[in-house]
C-alpha cells in the first residue's frame, strides 16, 4: 500500500510522478494487477449546498465514479 497526503496546489504533479516513478514500475510484469483507489475526505462544518452537492454528484457520475457518498 502506498499512502500519501497531496497539496492540492500541486496535485496534478504529484499524481503525475505516481504514475511515472511507482506505477510504470509496477506494471513492468504482465503477471502483475494493480488496483488503484483513491479516497477523498472532507469536512464542511457548514456543510456543502445544494448546488455543490448537484454538482459534484453531476461530476461523479460524469467521470464514472460509482461509489460517492454525500453526507
Amino acid at each position: 500500500m502506498i499512502r500519501s497526503d497531496f497539496n492540492l496546489a500541486r496535485i496534478d504533479r504529484q499524481m503525475s510522478g505516481i504514475v511515472t516513478e511507482i506505477l510504470s514500475q509496477l506494471d513492468q510484469s504482465e503477471h502483475n494487477e494493480i488496483q488503484i483507489t483513491l479516497s477523498v475526505n472532507t469536512f464542511a462544518p457548514d456543510g456543502l449546498s445544494a448546488s455543490q452537492q448537484r454538482t459534484l454528484a453531476e461530476n461523479c457520475r460524469s467521470l464514472k465514479i460509482d461509489d460517492f457518498k454525500l453526507n
